[in-house]
């Protein structure tokens, strides 16, 4: 996985690949983060920039996806639920007991987001917003 952005994960509209930009961003710092001394000191906000930046990015790129009328989103929402499902328990433990949260296990848990979710699953999405001005407008309404 690499730490930057590149062209060819774009999804068909710049605000989604800022957001998605943003989240390889906070992937990095838990990777960066899980390497020093202390960590689970920090790990509690990273998750929990994580969870509610994510919450934020899933309600616009769901607006969008129904602005389009792409097919797939109602087992995309689904999938959607699964990820905050298990961000908010990495979230719990990281408040119930910081040094408990594995940041290995939430480090994989991350990466795989990002390399099978956004990487393949949000490219589904791609042919429908790609020079489409519903997609633009919704993203900018949501």
């Amino acid at each position: 996985m690499a730490d930057r952005w590149r062209g060819e994960w774009s999804v068909g509209l710049d605000v989604l690949d800022n957001e998605h930009s943003t989240i390889l961003g906070l992937i990095g710092e838990l990777a960066e983060l899980s390497s020093q001394q202390g960590a689970e000191r920090h790990v509690a906000s990273i998750v929990a920039a994580v969870a509610a930046y994510t919450e934020h990015h899933f309600v616009r790129e769901e607006t969008v996806m129904s602005a389009v009328g792409f097919p797939g989103l109602a087992g995309h929402k689904l999938v959607h639920q699964r990820l905050r499902d298990q961000t908010n328990n990495f979230l719990r433990q990281s408040l119930d007991d910081p040094a408990q949260v594995d940041l290995g296990s939430l480090h994989a848990f991350l990466k795989e987001w990002w390399e099978h979710h956004i990487l393949r699953e949000d490219m589904a999405y791609k042919p429908f917003l790609e020079n489409n001005p519903r997609a633009r407008q919704a993203a900018s309404a949501a």
